[in-house]
């Protein structure tokens, strides 16, 4: 596989570090294990801006190279390494739909596949030439990533998606049709169980406002994304979308447009038989009566950890965490990742969040002291680190927090002291743990609260499913415990 590996600050110009993949594996995973500490002195020096991460494929990676397995190791070794940074793919937007590109469609889709199951955050066109090794620009990515991140934005409003999505191509795109196939909205089909991404491509103002109101009109009581590809969205149609709560995405090309709704339905179950067929989308009163339904399955969940870069396992065991927690979650979920977290920076974020649910924390603790911070080399009592947690809450509204998750060692202490002060469920230690293994019970937990939503019962079973797994494990002994206001598991 062949490609060149840029990584800059979020919204930033200035690489952090850049290189052409390695073919020796042991070289390449240097690389990012250098990455990964440095993300954490970094923090330590109050610079927190997270990374973002671009894999820009060179030669004809995507026509005729598709590796998974290549692909599948680099986006674990990044994964693992990267403290939950936004990872894309970047193509050049010089790829055509040729007849190779249709001849390999299969396996193109595969691979894509395998990005969206690898927490690749999009696919981005941007223009350079494969061909050669020349650092591509920071300002074509950055573009690039800004409307990625807009897309995100409000695919996150539309969560979940329980319905199957297709794309309204116009009608003269046949090969756009030919690549995308079985993603494609019949024009004859009536079919309401499928939700629907309005494709326009016209540079007519005119032509598309009536591309939009066509399509709302004949394919009524359904959840809409517009797109508009090889032009902008006009005025006009930007003024008809939001009178319809409706916000045009930007799309360069048919692959962009193909990972979208990959990405899109990832997640949905393809059997229409087990329960879509019950399910309708209405057109809400203007304006509304009453408050629409919350939904809590996609709560924001806090990582940080207290590790120091001279411990670089425990560094990089701390980042896989976050990768193998956020690898139980759906692809929209909110999160937030402090690799050098101190009781200063604590409340910093906590008074940067407007709702919190899910804290999980990495890093040292002892028994009847408390808890370390980053940087320190004594940890702090308890009662220190929810002073952090009280600070916000008589400046404003308390936090609703459900789930805090003690990794550390000997730190039953800790979740006893959080649940006495509100938390829904606080799971701790009672004796030290493996850095590897105290991981199963938060797995477990996430898994569970996805599935079934943040309750007392979600909260326990998770935590029982965990405790299970620790037993399998033969490190029951290292006691892990719940707590819950008026209540023990």
């Amino acid at each position: 596989m062949r490609c060149q590996i840029v990584v800059l600050p979020e919204g930033g110009l200035d690489p952090r570090m850049m290189w052409a993949l390695q073919q020796n594996r042991s070289e390449e995973e240097a690389r990012w294990r250098e990455l990964c500490i440095d993300r954490v002195k970094r923090a330590q020096k109050g610079d927190f801006t997270p990374d973002e991460i671009f894999l820009c494929l060179l030669g004809d990676e995507l026509i005729d190279h598709c590796d998974l397995h290549a692909l599948s190791w680099l986006l674990a070794l990044v994964r693992d390494h990267c403290w939950g940074s936004s990872i894309f793919l970047v193509a050049s937007e010089r790829i055509l739909i040729s007849e190779q590109l249709l001849k390999n469609r299969q396996m193109i889709f595969e691979w894509l596949c395998k990005a969206v199951a690898g927490r690749v955050q999009d696919l981005l066109l941007v223009s350079y030439e494969p061909r050669t090794e020349e650092p591509l620009r920071s300002t074509s990515l950055q573009a690039a990533a800004s409307r990625a991140r807009n897309r995100h934005k409000v695919l996150r409003s539309l969560h979940p998606h329980s319905r199957p999505w297709r794309c309204l191509l116009p009608e003269e795109w046949n090969r756009s049709s030919s690549l995308l196939a079985r993603q494609v909205q019949e024009r004859e089909a009536t079919d309401r169980r499928l939700d629907l991404v309005i494709v326009v491509g016209d540079p007519n103002a005119i032509a598309q406002r009536e591309t939009v109101k066509r399509a709302l009109e004949r394919y009524p009581d359904r959840r809409y994304l517009v797109v508009t590809l090889r032009s902008q969205a006009s005025p006009l149609l930007w003024r008809f979308c939001e009178e319809r709560r409706l916000e045009p995405l930007d799309l360069t090309g048919e692959l962009e447009l193909w990972y979208l709704l990959i990405r899109l339905n990832y997640e949905v179950d393809r059997d229409l038989g087990t329960g879509a067929e019950a399910q309708a989308v209405v057109r809400a009163d203007q304006p509304p009566t009453f408050q629409p339904l919350s939904l809590e399955r996609l709560p924001l969940i806090l990582f940080t950890s207290a590790f120091d870069p001279d411990q670089p396992g425990h560094c990089i065991a701390a980042a896989r965490d976050v990768s193998l927690l956020l690898a139980e979650s759906p692809l929209e979920t909110p999160f937030r990742v402090e690799p050098a977290i101190r009781r200063e920076r604590l409340i910093e974020v906590l008074s940067d969040v407007s709702s919190l649910k899910v804290w999980i924390h990495m890093g040292h603790g002892q028994a009847n002291r408390g808890l370390w911070e980053s940087g320190e080399a004594r940890p702090f009592t308890i009662e220190q680190w929810l002073g952090c947690f009280r600070s916000r809450s008589r400046s404003g509204v308390p936090l609703p927090l459900e789930l805090a998750i003690f990794l550390t060692c000997e730190s039953a202490e800790a979740a006893l002291r959080f649940a006495q002060a509100g938390v829904g469920m606080s799971i701790g230690f009672g004796a030290k743990v493996d850095t590897h293994l105290a991981r199963q019970v938060a797995i477990q937990a996430l898994k569970t609260i996805f599935r079934d939503g943040l309750s007392r019962r979600s909260l326990e079973q998770g935590f029982l499913a965990g405790k299970a797994a620790l037993e399998a494990l033969e490190w029951g002994h290292s006691q892990p415990v719940a707590y819950y206001p008026g209540g023990t598991l």
